[in-house]
């Protein structure tokens, strides 16, 4: 809702957030034209030193005496006031609300996120109102969200190959109202035979808990409990079957990080990983292969591993939209302690880059690097299939080092607050093996085109359909499907 006071003669009833916000009333010229609430102009005419001190010169500041939030029917009011970058009663400059309002948007809860300064007289704490300062004029600050539904079910249910796979899932990223995410996950994978056998299939769980604003401060943490069962068959350069396994592994992460700035952000986690090996569930042609190339399944190991995190940068949220670029860095370390068995480091580096374009379009680009001296073949980098290039199988290359990048051009010609189809094209590359060798030889590349389908009212609903061309070590899958963006 949008309300206006006339302050003078010379001001005319809609007068909005922007004039009110900095502008003494009698300086406003008559036929001026204001900037709409919500125009972010005064914020970008302001210095940087405003971010931090709103009473720096050049800014152009206001007291909020108070803030109303309309639109939440779920999340808690105190949600939105502790991504403020000021309080109730005290100053705060265009930049500081420009900001908080970035913040909110990007919290994801929200599908759009708007405001208005207005002149409004309110009763402080105290239950006294406030004098007013033509200085530094006081405001109301109003916003107006479009909350998503947050609390999310998933089932999905697949057979091939002679197996069935069954998940089913649930989790909530703003639990209680409160912007706590909680997840509980169970799979089943098993021969289609003996599906529903008590001992006919593998059981997954997975439980999770992170808080990203810990006690009410810039710390995220979480911690993940996973018991689950990973197929995974691997193949030569020429694409010939060499092996496979089934993987069941036990872990517990925890995980902490805090943001220091807008750009920067340090944190680490603590991963204790128990992982054991067979061959059940494998097709007979890949059991024989990894018998007679590898003598059968790995050894079960143990291991502990510190990672460091840094990230710099940031990407922005605006609906379905983003915007802007970050890099992210992980140092792992595991070491024989606790149990352990192994020791070796990893070294890992992710940059993205989004830029919002006009047509509804958004250009998508990421790049990944890393490198290892494990030799654990479970603790190797796989490239193909889910997640890195797209149009090969799953885990077509592997080895100590690898590297990727994929560029996507997604357009919405169908985009409303209910439903937003956004057809995309996109290039993948990479390569993973053992050496230097590896960063300057290309193993996979891959060009496509697919479509997303995004409620945008319901909180990370994207469904994503992708077909790929090879262009080089021809062969493998072509169609591929999942949830939310490739990246």
């Amino acid at each position: 809702m949008r309300r206006a006071v006339a302050t003078s003669a010379l001001l005319c009833a809609s007068l909005s957030f922007a004039s009110l916000a900095w502008a003494q009333e009698e300086d406003l010229l008559p036929g001026t034209p204001p900037p709409p609430p919500g125009d972010s102009s005064l914020a970008e005419s302001e210095p940087e030193e405003c971010l931090d001190d709103p009473r720096a010169q050049g800014c152009f500041t206001v007291r909020v005496d108070a803030v109303q939030i309309e639109g939440m029917f779920r999340t808690h009011r105190s949600v939105v006031l502790r991504e403020l970058l000021f309080s109730e009663g005290g100053v705060a400059s265009m930049r500081q609300v420009e900001e908080s309002m970035t913040r909110l948007r990007n919290l994801g809860l929200f599908r759009e996120v708007s405001y208005a300064l207005v002149t409004q007289l309110v009763a402080g704490p105290d239950g006294v109102v406030p004098a007013q300062d033509p200085k530094v004029p006081g405001r109301v600050l109003q916003i107006t969200v479009d909350e998503r539904w947050t609390l999310m079910p998933g089932f999905s249910f697949s057979q091939g190959g002679d197996l069935t796979s069954l998940r089913a899932s649930v989790y909530d990223v703003n639990a209680f109202g409160r912007y706590l995410e909680l997840g509980f996950q169970y799979g089943r994978l098993g021969r289609s035979e003996n599906f529903l056998k008590s001992d006919g299939a593998a059981n997954s769980f997975v439980l999770w808990a992170r808080d990203p604003r810990f006690l009410d401060s810039f710390w995220r943490v979480g911690v993940d409990l996973w018991s689950y069962t990973r197929l995974r068959t691997f193949y030569s350069t020429a694409g010939d079957v060499q092996g496979g396994f089934l993987l069941n592994r036990l872990i517990a992460v925890l995980r902490a990080e805090r943001e220091f700035s807008r750009w920067l952000r340090l944190g680490g986690t603590l991963e204790i990983m128990s992982d054991s090996f067979s061959l059940d569930l494998l097709s007979d042609p890949v059991a024989q292969a990894q018998a007679t190339n590898f003598g059968g399944a790995p050894e079960s190991n143990r291991a502990v591993i510190a990672r460091a995190v840094a990230r710099l940068g940031r990407v922005n949220r605006d609906d379905f939209y983003y915007d802007g670029w970050d890099v992210s860095a992980f140092l792992g370390h595991s070491d024989p302690v606790i149990g352990a068995t192994l020791r070796f480091t990893q070294l890992e580096a992710i940059g993205r880059a989004y830029k919002r374009i006009p047509w509804n379009g958004n250009l998508a680009f990421r790049a990944r690097v890393a490198t290892t001296n494990a030799t654990a073949i479970q603790h190797l980098y796989y490239l193909g299939g889910l997640d890195r290039v797209r149009g090969y199988r799953d885990s077509s290359f592997r080895g100590q080092q690898y590297w990727s990048v994929n560029a996507e051009y997604r357009v919405a010609p169908v985009a409303n607050p209910w439903v937003v189809v956004q057809p995309i094209a996109f290039v993948d590359a990479g390569s993973a093996g053992d050496g230097v060798g590896t960063f300057a030889r290309v193993d996979a590349a891959s060009v496509g085109g697919g479509i997303r389908l995004i409620l945008p009212r319901v909180y990370g609903f994207v469904a994503r359909f992708d077909y790929a061309v090879p262009l080089v070590n021809v062969g493998g899958a072509g169609f591929s499907f999942g949830a939310q963006q490739f990246f």
